[in-house]
């Protein structure tokens, strides 16, 4: 196929890419997951506009699943509580990679133990999240 054919039939080309991603689960999102770790900024920027347009279906969302998960809502607040008032540190490395710099981010195992929290990265700590 050439570029020309390519820019007088855009359905066709999205249809078919969409056949492909259909019938490419798992290898869809490793690209993807390989085009969000190689395109950072962009994504940060769609978010930042996506949360700014949609801020109100956000909260409204937040607050039903405060509703919904209570123990949850009670333990991160807990959690936050804490390492506000200097009961707990928030260390300055990643318990699972080891990574230095980053921010890190309390992890709660068992929501029913609030104060036992595993410190990760946001890249372990999304995985940890994915992978339950």
């Amino acid at each position: 196929m050439s570029i020309e054919w390519n820019r007088a039939h855009p359905k066709e080309i999205l249809e078919a890419t969409r056949r492909w991603r259909k019938r490419n689960p798992e290898r869809t999102k490793q690209l993807m997951r390989e085009w969000r770790e190689r395109n950072t900024e962009a994504v940060a920027k769609y978010n930042r506009k996506y949360r700014k347009i949609h801020k109100e279906e956000l909260s409204a969302a937040q607050k039903e699943d405060r509703k919904l998960n209570p123990v949850k809502y009670k333990a991160r607040k807990l959690a936050q509580r804490r390492v506000r008032s200097g009961q707990i540190m928030r260390p300055t490395v990643c318990s699972s990679c080891e990574m230095v710099g980053v921010k890190i981010e309390g992890h709660h195992v068992n929501y029913m133990k609030p104060a036992e929290l595993t410190w990760l990265c946001r890249k372990c700590h999304a995985r940890v999240l994915v992978d339950k």
